[in-house]
C-alpha cells in the first residue's frame, strides 16, 4: 500500500484545510451579496409617523367584519366581497397592490372592476406573474367605509 510521507502530508493537509475556509467564506460572500442588495422600504420614517393611523384603520375594518376571498387564476383574478351576515358588498371601490413577501417595494397596484349581474364579485389584473407567496393589500372604500387588510397567497408553479 503506498503512504504518503508525513512532511508531505501534513503540510498539504493543513493548506486543504485553509482552501476549504478561503473557498467557504468567498462563496457565503458571493450569495449574501447576489440577492439584489439591501431593501430599503419606500417611505420608511413617513409609513411610522403614520401607523396610529393605519392601525385605527386596521381596527376599523375588523369591526366592519367584512370577508373576502381572493383568487388569483393568471391573468385575471377574482375577489368575492360579503359582510359579516354573508349578504354580497356591492358599490365597492378600491385597489390591490401586490407585494412579494422578500422584496421592499410593491410589484404592482390594479383597480377592481365590478361584475355585472354578480353582486359582490369583481375581478382584477392579476399581477402575481411567478409562483412563490404574494402579499396582497387590499384597500376597499364604499361610501364613509374604508376597509384594509393583507392577504398571503401562495400561487403554485403552473
Amino acid at each position: 500500500m503506498f503512504k504518503i510521507p508525513d512532511h508531505i502530508f501534513w503540510p498539504g493537509f493543513i493548506i486543504g484545510l485553509l482552501g476549504i475556509a478561503i473557498t467557504a467564506s468567498f462563496t457565503i460572500l458571493y450569495f449574501a451579496q447576489s440577492d439584489g442588495g439591501p431593501q430599503v422600504i419606500p417611505d420608511y420614517y413617513q409609513r411610522s409617523v403614520n401607523y396610529d393611523d393605519y392601525y385605527r384603520a386596521r381596527q376599523n375594518s375588523i369591526e366592519l367584519g367584512w370577508q373576502v376571498e381572493v383568487a388569483l387564476k393568471g391573468d385575471l383574478g377574482q375577489l368575492r366581497l360579503s359582510d359579516r351576515n354573508d349578504e354580497p358588498l356591492e358599490g365597492i371601490q378600491g385597489t390591490l397592490t401586490f407585494y412579494r413577501p422578500h422584496l421592499a417595494d410593491s410589484v404592482a397596484t390594479v383597480e377592481l372592476v365590478d361584475v355585472p349581474d354578480k353582486p359582490g364579485l369583481y375581478t382584477f389584473d392579476d399581477a402575481a406573474t411567478r409562483s412563490g407567496y404574494w402579499d396582497v393589500a387590499l384597500k376597499l372604500e364604499r361610501d364613509d367605509d374604508v376597509f384594509v387588510q393583507t392577504i398571503r397567497k401562495d400561487v403554485p408553479q403552473s
